[in-house]
């Protein structure tokens, strides 16, 4: 049996690798909830970015993140607030953060405050109050 040349083997796991990596769905982990089209249900956290002058995105429970901008309610506006939301991805909106997906959010409610897994009560969060389910109205 004659051996393949070394750039032969190269060559074919480059292909098999560019493959895997361009076929949707397989490379991603789909959130935490459910996605349909570009309506995502997802939970996740409340951070605040020190970028460009600083903003408040979404981190889902696993691990991707979303830019609500404007979308986002104020009171919502607290780094750990955990949170359960609704709303539109909007693809292919440009945006000079380039931090995640945007997304506009059609509705928000409080989970808890802090990490994930640790639930708070109706009295409890970051300063005493916590803030109350809210739809954001559509622009």
């Amino acid at each position: 049996m004659k051996k393949s040349p070394v750039w032969t083997m190269s060559l074919t796991y480059l292909l098999a690798v560019t493959f895997i990596h361009t076929m949707p769905g397989l490379a991603e982990t789909p959130d935490p909830l459910a996605t349909n089209g570009n309506w995502l249900v997802t939970t996740g956290t409340v951070v605040h970015v020190p970028l460009e002058g600083g903003f408040y995105g979404l981190r889902t429970d696993n691990g991707k993140r979303y830019d609500p901008g404007k979308s986002l309610p104020k009171q919502f506006r607290q780094p750990d607030l955990r949170v359960r939301v609704e709303g539109k991805v909007l693809a292919g909106v440009p945006t000079i953060r380039m931090w995640g997906k945007v997304i506009e959010i059609q509705k928000i409610e409080v989970i808890s405050s802090g990490p994930p897994g640790k639930k708070v009560g109706a009295d409890e969060g970051p300063s005493g109050d916590r803030p109350k389910p809210a739809t954001a109205s559509p622009k």
